[in-house]
């Protein structure tokens, strides 16, 4: 066992982390309820709007994996410097773009920083915690932590949209951001220590790439959070649409609905560091997918056969996103274990498939937007079926036999 898995849970790391993770849910989620006014102001459809969060997920894929395999080399820290300076940049830019095309291209830039910046949390937890239920408990931490900025920002862009305009939230973004630069600059810790130093090439980005992408193993439990993180992401793109037009949920209600998914989710990540006590990560993973799936099936049957009333679509949206609490951190620690040398970048491969598949899901849905539910719930139904079947090829794959010591004195 790595001498870091004896390390205690840093609640100070874990609180930096998860500001630094917080950047991605603030950057989508406190702008949601200003979609409909920036719809207005650009003179464009609600359906083009909704793309500037599809472009965000695309955006921050890459800059997932431009990120994970230079912090690997470079070290979590300068990665994390460099990726809050484009967001801060492109954040300034978007609240003076005129066009819906410039607004599009500028949070791709935005997306490409925060990216980049949220690729080192799980990486640098996995530098600090061999261990991966001392791991997993990190990550749940980090999350449940970092969960309170989808829980204030709806509310905070509905207020200031109260009194002023959709262009202040993007400079609150850039203020955000400056704040964190500031953090990172003289107290966030570089994790990955003297390993920082080994040069960066383009052969040695595609070997440990493949390395990743070859393991089965991992790719089972990387494909499962990546499906079931697509009923959450379609939910974050559809929501507005949902909520605001369809059940004609007012926007000073919209963030308080919102912010009770995100307290149960809070809530059941809580739960799922104590069932860490006694249990491992893997044995938790296949409660979460199952609940998922029902949530997902009930949701399909209830809009398909029935005049949708709003109680009873937000319950099972509810339940489909709560269960991910099981899946997310649990599944990230099973995969990096495989990984103690290229956390940076199996976590990129994790946060490019999760955000590449938002990205898609919400084009889906914009695509197929025929002023239903149905185009929705069907996305998450998929979303979390394709979770489960990844989870169950996953573990008809051999474990390999080398331990972690072996794999580290090989490379």
């Amino acid at each position: 066992m790595y001498k870091a898995s004896l390390e205690p849970l840093s609640i100070r790391l874990a609180v930096m982390l998860a500001a630094l993770v917080a950047i991605g849910p603030f950057a989508i989620d406190t702008y949601l309820p200003a979609l409909p006014a920036m719809a207005k102001g650009f003179n464009a459809s609600a359906a083009s709007l909704q793309l500037t969060v599809s472009f965000y997920f695309i955006g921050a894929a890459v800059g997932q994996i431009i990120g994970g395999p230079v912090s690997d080399s470079k070290g979590r820290k300068p990665v994390a410097l460099l990726g809050l300076s484009i967001f801060l940049m492109a954040s300034l830019l978007i609240s003076m773009a005129e066009t819906v095309n410039q607004l599009l291209l500028f949070r791709f830039i935005q997306a490409l920083g925060g990216g980049a910046t949220v690729v080192i949390s799980a990486a640098a937890v996995r530098d600090r915690y061999g261990d991966k239920r001392e791991a997993a408990k990190m990550l749940s931490l980090v999350s449940m932590m970092m969960l309170m900025a989808p829980l204030v920002a709806p509310g905070f862009g509905a207020l200031v949209l109260a009194f002023s305009g959709w262009r202040t939230i993007f400079v609150a973004l850039a203020f955000y951001s400056a704040l964190l630069l500031l953090m990172v600059a003289f107290y966030f810790p570089e994790t990955l220590g003297v390993k920082a130093s080994s040069p960066t090439s383009a052969r040695s980005v595609f070997q440990a790439y493949g390395k990743v992408l070859r393991h089965t193993k991992a790719m089972g439990f990387i494909f499962c959070i990546s499906f079931a993180l697509g009923g959450l992401f379609t939910f974050l793109t559809s929501s507005p649409f949902a909520y605001m037009e369809y059940f004609g949920i007012s926007p000073n209600i919209y963030p308080l609905l919102f912010g009770a998914n995100v307290l149960l989710y809070m809530m059941l990540n809580r739960f799922n560091m104590k069932l860490l006590n006694r249990y491992e990560p893997v044995q938790l993973i296949p409660f979460g997918v199952a609940l998922q799936v029902v949530a997902s099936l009930c949701l399909v049957l209830y809009v398909a056969f029935y005049p949708p009333q709003f109680e009873v679509v937000y319950l099972l949206t509810l339940m489909n996103i709560c269960s991910i609490s099981l899946i997310a951190a649990n599944a990230t620690s099973c995969a990096l274990k495989y990984f103690p040398d290229q956390a940076g970048t199996a976590n990129a491969v994790i946060g490019t498939m999760n955000f590449g598949l938002a990205g898609l899901t919400g084009v889906i849905t914009s695509l197929f937007h025929d002023g239903s539910l149905m185009p929705m719930v069907v996305t998450m139904l998929v979303g979390s079926s394709l979770s489960l079947l990844a989870f169950v090829a996953g573990r008809q794959v051999a474990e390999p036999d080398v331990s972690f010591e072996q794999v580290r004195h090989r490379l």
